[in-house]
């Protein structure tokens, strides 16, 4: 007679296998600590515990999945939105203020711009995207219809995308298809690629700006160098190029331009005569320039207009934060967009057929919402909202200004930089993490990155400093560190690091670095000049000899490059690039290192990470180092994102946070 079946022991003897299995997996995964994800290769970098990854994981999850304005439907009062889905962002449609974010649309990569064809009978949008953060930016198509995408370009040279004309048969782009470097202007009907044409060829860096109201001239920027550049007018039926102010013989930066309405004038930034970026008006007929905003004494960073040309917003870079102003072209009178929480706007775009501009807004924590301003009837609507519990904030930044070690009229210089500090709880001189913008003339803004947040909350205080060659205080300030004067912005780092000393609730022995790009070389030169002074240093990206860094980036605006570091090929400016890079100075870095780098980074070659990790070890140096195979200039990959902060997290409890 057959055995029955005891389902009841079956069932309790399974649950006790699978406990015994879950408990043997964490055990194994306490023991060996965070598993690296797939792309990620280390050296030197130890077992890394959990507790970093839980104290970063909140924080991390917010600035991978932020919320953020991406572009206006053409007819309907609707926006498209990166939000959050699966961990990564990806167009979603937002349809009312307040409303939820509908199902997304998904794409293989995150796409970097988009813009949807005016003409919304055509229901397609064009988008921006790369692989692996390579920044060879392709250009496709997307049908709303059939949620298919389509590549229009060749899909391996690097393309810099316009605007669209207004009838929408018309999308401007540069690429580098031809000449290997972005120089060629193309013009293409994203529906048919075979329209593709190129409209202008030549050796230099330009950049397309918007169609003429008629659809015949193209605005066109020149870059020459970080501080000069040159605004153009083609016509696209002869390919003649005309400067639009030819007679022009001093350094000039031009920065956005708009055609007025009727396409009698332009509009347009720049700093001639000016230490700010000024937003002015010239006329076509007569030549004649008026300027609108010299009684703003900050940089116009952007300008849009709106659907009717009788108004322009204009983002303000007001000592570091972004701010929203309107312009009104018929009275040429200013206002600044009120009852926005402190906090910085970005990504502004009126309705191509409403006097209302979306943007989105980042709060002191980092935090996006989405918001629109109706010029009409000066109403404000917050769309979407990402607020934070009161019980979870932290201190609101404070600005500072320190001496440095130079002077002006007779008086030391003074550095402004942001304070972040740790917190409220905490007991005792506070350890420091000092952290350097990129650029050479970015800046850093009084706006807290999520990776701090851990550190500020274990007792770490974060100082920003905008050092000489930062924008947005005047082009005489962005050029304190042209050639020779290079490591002027290093020795503005020793002047902090004499600040801090003077501060009774800052522990100057327990002083940390960390950088990225042109600020990772900023803190490994720091390392080189202060390493008795700094407890440790984390290198992102960073340039470790700037002689081999110009010599390896050929395809990535390498001439652009030299007229601000210096010419290589020059035989005394070579010697004295050598003479202040880490890489030829690596034994006098005696503080541990932490270099990430990915492997396609076209800005900053993965050549120059090895060399330095490879020198400051050969010189009896600790580094550990992290190579991210699917990532370029920056971290765009979740899993490498939560991995690479918990390693730095547990790198700074390791070496700042212990006391003596």
């Amino acid at each position: 007679m057959a055995k029955k079946l005891n389902f009841k022991k079956i069932l309790k003897r399974g649950a006790i296998a699978i406990f015994l299995v879950l408990l043997v997996g964490f055990l194994f995964l306490a023991f060996y600590g965070v598993p690296r994800p797939p792309a990620i290769s280390t050296e030197g970098v130890p077992r890394v515990p959990w507790r970093p990854v839980f104290k970063t994981f909140s924080a991390m999850k917010r600035m991978m999945t932020p919320t953020m304005f991406a572009a206006w439907y053409p007819s309907e009062r609707r926006m498209l939105i990166y939000a959050s889905s699966r961990l990564t962002l990806q167009p979603h449609v937002l349809s009312e203020p307040g409303g939820q974010p509908e199902k997304p649309i998904f794409l293989p990569n995150i796409p970097e711009e988009i813009w949807f064809n005016p003409d919304a009978n055509k229901n397609y949008f064009v988008f921006s995207m790369d692989v692996d953060g390579d920044e060879r930016y392709q250009l496709y198509r997307f049908n709303l219809s059939d949620q298919t995408y389509h590549l229009f370009t060749d899909g391996s040279s690097t393309n810099v995308p316009g605007y669209f004309n207004r009838e929408g048969d018309s999308f401007a782009y540069i690429s580098s298809q031809y000449l290997g470097r972005e120089t060629d202007i193309h013009i293409i009907d994203p529906a048919h690629p075979e329209s593709e044409k190129v409209v202008y060829q030549a050796k230099r860096d330009f950049r397309v700006g918007y169609f003429s109201p008629a659809g015949n001239q193209l605005l066109v920027s020149e870059l020459i160098s970080k501080d000069e550049s040159r605004l153009h007018i083609l016509d696209i039926e002869t390919g003649e190029m005309k400067d639009l102010f030819p007679n022009e013989t001093s350094k000039v930066t031009y920065g956005s331009a708009v055609w007025s309405k009727d396409g009698k004038s332009i509009y347009f930034i720049s700093d001639k005569d000016s230490e700010f970026m000024t937003l002015r008006c010239v006329d076509l007929s007569t030549g004649n320039v008026r300027t609108l905003t010299a009684h703003i004494q900050w940089d116009v960073e952007e300008c849009v207009q709106s659907p009717d040309g009788n108004y322009l917003a204009l983002t303000i870079n007001e000592d570091a934060l972004l701010t929203l102003y309107i312009l009104d072209t018929q009275t040429e009178k200013t206002w600044k967009v009120a009852d926005l929480p402190y906090g910085m706007v970005q990504w502004t775009d009126f309705h191509p057929q409403r006097n209302e501009i979306g943007f989105t807004h980042f709060d002191s924590e980092n935090r996006a919402s989405i918001y629109s301003y109706d010029v009409d009837s000066s109403k404000l609507s917050c769309w979407m909202h990402k607020g934070s519990k009161d019980a979870d904030r932290l201190p609101s930044p404070k600005v500072i200004h320190y001496p440095t070690f130079d002077k002006v009229n007779d008086k030391p210089r003074m550095i402004p930089a942001f304070v972040f500090d740790s917190v409220a709880d905490f007991t005792g001189p506070r350890p420091v993490l000092i952290t350097l913008h990129g650029g050479p003339n970015g800046q850093i803004r009084p706006i807290s990155p999520p990776p701090f947040d851990p550190v500020r909350k274990e007792g770490v205080t974060v100082i920003a400093p905008n050092f000489r060659g930062s924008s947005g205080y005047g082009k005489t300030f962005v050029r304190l560190d042209d050639g020779y004067l290079r490591e002027g912005c290093v020795k503005d780092i020793g002047a902090l690091l004499d600040w801090i000393s003077t501060q009774p609730d800052l522990d100057e022995r327990r002083v940390a670095v960390m950088g990225g790009s042109y600020g990772g070389y900023i803190a490994l030169a720091s390392l080189v000049h202060y390493s008795d002074r700094l407890r440790c240093g984390i290198d992102l990206f960073g340039i470790s000899n700037f002689v081999t860094w110009l010599e390896n980036i050929e395809d990535y605006g390498q001439d652009w490059l030299r007229t601000e570091f210096g010419d290589e090929r020059d035989p005394e400016i070579r010697a004295f690039l050598e003479s202040i890079s880490p890489l030829n100075q690596a034994h006098k870095i005696r503080a541990p290192l932490l270099v990430f780098q990915g492997k396609n980074d076209r800005q900053i070659p993965v050549s120059e990470s090895r060399q330095i990790v490879e020198e400051v070890r050969r010189q009896g140096g600790e580094v550990w180092y992290i190579e991210a195979a699917n990532e370029g200039h920056g971290l765009m990959n979740p899993g490498n994102s939560l991995y690479v902060n918990a390693v730095a997290f547990a790198f700074l409890r390791k070496h700042l946070l212990e006391k003596d």
